[in-house]
């Protein structure tokens, strides 16, 4: 029976004074994909950065019951004058739930393996999204909050997530993802800012 990690309730969410939605409901339980659309501007990163606990709540609440979330925004968190093991290495020691045991396997899931020695700042857009995704891998949260994760990503590297998506879902974990991409992953939940 699947379990209820996340729940939000009557939530109201203003931007520049705009209320972008009012009374947002939402349960995230193990291994559901919710996905969040809407056009540019309809609160898709500022809702993820609330149920991140990046802004504050004034109406309504976020609870999460026992379990652990990772948040990866649009901007990618790297040292870009650290190699990708330096970036890697040292994530896995601020964040707990991070091991560097798989490493290897993520490295090349990823297609880093070639890059483990290169600055964060030399690799391509798309690859330094890679770099992130895999540091995403590393830390066994339970939840995934994700806002745009495959910007600048190609088509191999998509098919990389997806799988690698999949895994986290049928191992009882779950996703939030903000985007504007067609995922091979059945949603659970499909959220539409533009209609609220």
């Amino acid at each position: 029976m699947p379990s209820v990690i996340l729940s939000v309730s009557d939530l109201a969410v203003e931007a520049d004074g705009k209320t972008l939605f009012d009374q947002f409901n939402l349960t995230v339980e193990s291994g559901a994909l919710v996905t969040v659309r809407g056009s540019n501007g309809s609160g898709k990163s500022t809702l993820l950065r609330f149920l991140a606990g990046l802004k504050h709540i004034n109406e309504g609440s976020v609870k999460y019951h026992g379990f652990s979330f990772a948040y990866v925004g649009q901007k990618h968190g790297l040292n870009l004058r650290l190699t990708v093991q330096e970036n890697l290495t040292w994530f896995s020691k601020l964040d707990v739930a991070a091991s560097l045991e798989d490493l290897d396997e993520i490295l090349d899931q990823f297609a880093l393996t070639l890059h483990l020695n290169r600055l964060a700042g030399t690799l391509s857009t798309g690859q330094q999204r890679r770099c992130v995704l895999a540091r995403l891998c590393l830390a066994k949260h339970d939840l995934w909050l994700l806002d745009e994760p495959l910007n600048g990503v190609d088509s191999s590297g998509f098919e990389q997530f997806e799988t690698v998506l999949k895994s986290h879902l049928q191992g009882g974990g779950a996703a939030v993802v903000a985007t504007h991409d067609d995922l091979d992953v059945a949603a659970t939940d499909t959220i539409d800012l533009d209609t609220l």
